[in-house]
Parts: C-alpha cells; sequence; structure tokens
C-alpha cells in the first residue's frame, strides 16, 4: 500500500509542477510576448504581479507539502536527500564528459585544424 501512496504522492507532484509551468511560466511568457507590458512605465506598474505571485506560492506550497510527505513515506532524511543529490552530481558529471565524448571533440578539433591547413594552403 505504501508504494501506492508514494507513486500518487510522485504523480501529483509531476502534475502540480506542470501547472506551476503551464499558469505561470508559459503564461507570463506568453503575456510579454503578446501585450510586452514591460516595455512602458505604465505598463510594468499595470501588470497583474498578485495574481501570478498567489499562483505561484499556491502550488510551491502544495509542492513542498507533497515533497515532506513523500519523505516521510520513505522514511529518508534532509541529509540523506543531499548525499544523493552529491552522488547524483557527480554520476551526471561523469555521464557528460566520458572518454567517448572527449574522443569525438578530439576528432572534431582535428578535423577543424586540417580544414585550416588546406584553406592557408590555397592562399
Amino acid at each position: 500500500m505504501g508504494n501506492v501512496l508514494f507513486t500518487e504522492n510522485v504523480a501529483e507532484f509531476y502534475q502540480l509542477r506542470l501547472l506551476y509551468k503551464t499558469s505561470v511560466c508559459d503564461s507570463v511568457a506568453n503575456e510579454i510576448a503578446v501585450k510586452n507590458p514591460i516595455t512602458t512605465l505604465k505598463g510594468i506598474l499595470d501588470y497583474n504581479y498578485l495574481l501570478y505571485a498567489l499562483t505561484s506560492s499556491t502550488i510551491l506550497d502544495d509542492m513542498r507539502n507533497l515533497y515532506a510527505q513523500g519523505k516521510q513515506m520513505m522514511e529518508v532524511s534532509d541529509k540523506e536527500i543531499e548525499a544523493y543529490r552529491d552522488e547524483r552530481k557527480l554520476m551526471d558529471k561523469g555521464v557528460c564528459r566520458d572518454e567517448s565524448a572527449d574522443t569525438i571533440v578530439n576528432s572534431i578539433i582535428q578535423l577543424q585544424m586540417s580544414i585550416d591547413e588546406a584553406k592557408a594552403k590555397l592562399k
């Protein structure tokens, strides 16, 4: 039963994240793109900051509650989560810059040097 509750909790968290993206991030970006309210002092003063502030804080509060519930369900401490984050960062760095990526970059650099040499000979 615990796994089902945790899964539902995570799903709800991601639904809230999507809601935040559409209701706040995308909405602000659209409003700025269409109405361009930040080009004049009147536009800046008339901008509906309160709506986005309230929406943001409400969604953020709900996400924080779900996060705390998830930690409680999994019996994980903040210290353990921080240790996981640190280890994950190290793993991600290793994946991003592995030997195959370095080999590809070196090959591209060598090809560019060959092209540059050929160009110099043509002059």
